[in-house]
C-alpha cells in the first residue's frame, strides 16, 4: 500500500499547519505570561513602596512620640524636684526679708577669696583661704539658723 506522492505532500502540509499553530499558541501564551509576569512584578514594586512609605512614617510617629514622652518624664521630675524644694525656697526668702543680702554677701565674700586660675593638664591649685571659708561657713549656718 503505497500511498501517492500527492496524498503525501497534503499531509504533510497538514503536519506542518498543526506545527505552526502549536508554535504560534505556544508564542502567543509566553507573550501573555511576560506580560502577567511584568504587570505582577509592577503590582509589587508598588505594594513595597507604600509599605516602605507606611513603615517610615510609622518610625517618624513613635520617634515623636518618644521624645515628648521623654519631654514629659523630664517636665515631671523637674516638678517634682522644684516642689520638694518649695518649702526651702519659702524658708529662704524669709530669712532674706529678715537679712537683706545674706545670700548675695556670703558669695560675693567666696568670690573674693578666690583667685581664678587657668588650669594647664591636671595642675591642681588651692587658693581658697581655709580659715576665712570657715568664717563665712559659720556665718551662714547662723544665718539660716536664726
Amino acid at each position: 500500500m503505497r500511498r501517492s506522492k500527492q496524498e503525501s505532500t497534503i499531509e504533510e502540509a497538514h503536519l506542518h499547519r498543526l506545527v505552526y499553530n502549536r508554535h504560534l499558541q505556544f508564542r502567543f501564551i509566553n507573550a501573555n505570561s511576560k506580560t502577567a509576569a511584568i504587570d505582577l512584578g509592577i503590582f509589587t514594586e508598588k505594594t513595597l513602596y507604600s509599605a516602605s512609605v507606611a513603615i517610615s512614617e510609622l518610625r517618624n510617629s513613635i520617634a515623636e512620640k518618644q521624645i515628648k514622652l521623654q519631654l514629659l518624664r523630664q517636665n515631671l521630675k523637674l516638678t517634682s524636684i522644684v516642689k520638694g524644694q518649695m518649702s526651702c525656697f519659702e524658708e529662704y526668702f524669709v530669712i532674706e526679708r529678715k537679712n537683706p543680702g545674706s545670700l548675695y554677701g556670703c558669695i560675693e565674700a567666696w568670690r573674693e577669696r578666690t583667685i581664678p586660675l587657668l588650669l594647664v593638664r591636671g595642675a591642681r591649685v588651692n587658693v581658697i583661704n581655709y580659715n576665712h571659708f570657715q568664717e563665712n561657713k559659720n556665718k551662714s549656718n547662723n544665718i539660716f539658723s536664726d
